[in-house]
């Protein structure tokens, strides 16, 4: 994207410094294989791609634009990091990807349909009395199981409240709760707390904190006491 700009009485033409880039498209996961195996969406910015094995390698190229996956594709240092009898699935990985762009309005989702999977985030919003200012992130999460998991994977899996439970106080309470403290003592803070009753009888407290971390507000959950 170019910008405009006056200076005196010429106008001239300068690069813009903040250009858009494209969302990934996870169309491309069915046009090709190596695509499918070893790329997935960046949870935290949908036009980003992270390669797996680059990643696993502890490379810092593992990331990148999804418009120049390509260029990912064709580097030594993917070459290197994906097993030998894979080598020879890159050049047809990356003509695929060059049609899969040049025709990639077909890919694209119908109007009617996107407005009704938007009307289905809204009522889940509602219903379970969340702020809307969750969607983006609860859109870019559920992307991210889809590209890295299957639909499939993620239509026979369960979880209930009993699992979460234990999933946060074995595997990421104590990891999360120490990047907290750390940006907490990096910032003005504010506690807020909220009792609220399960169903089955017992009373939950829930302490939420509120910091800023990057120069946004960030929402945390801190700690759910029974």
């Amino acid at each position: 994207m170019k910008k405009t700009v006056r200076k005196g009485k010429k106008v001239i033409e300068t690069q813009d410094t903040n250009p858009s880039y494209t969302e990934f498209n996870v169309g491309i996961f069915n046009k090709h294989k190596h695509f499918k195996d070893y790329f997935i969406v960046d949870p935290k910015d949908t036009t980003l791609f992270i390669c797996t094995p680059c990643k696993t390698s502890d490379l810092s190229n593992s990331s990148g634009q999804y418009d120049y996956i390509d260029r990912h594709i064709g580097a030594d240092f993917h070459f290197i990091s994906i097993p030998k009898d894979d080598l020879k699935d890159i050049p047809e990985a990356l003509k695929a990807f060059k049609e899969f762009r040049k025709n990639k309005k077909i890919e694209l989702i119908d109007p009617e349909t996107e407005k009704k999977i938007r009307i289905e985030y809204t009522n889940f919003l509602i219903q379970h009395q969340l702020p809307f200012s969750l969607a983006p992130e609860i859109v870019k999460f559920n992307q991210y199981l889809l590209t890295k998991y299957g639909a499939n994977s993620i239509s026979v899996t369960g979880l209930s409240n009993t699992t979460c439970g234990q999933i946060s106080r074995q595997c990421i309470s104590k990891n999360i709760k120490e990047e907290i403290y750390s940006d907490l003592k990096k910032s003005v803070f504010s506690l807020s707390f909220d009792e609220s009753a399960d169903r089955l009888g017992p009373v939950f407290l829930c302490t939420h904190v509120r910091y800023i971390k990057e120069n946004q507000i960030q929402h945390k959950l801190l700690a759910l006491q029974e």
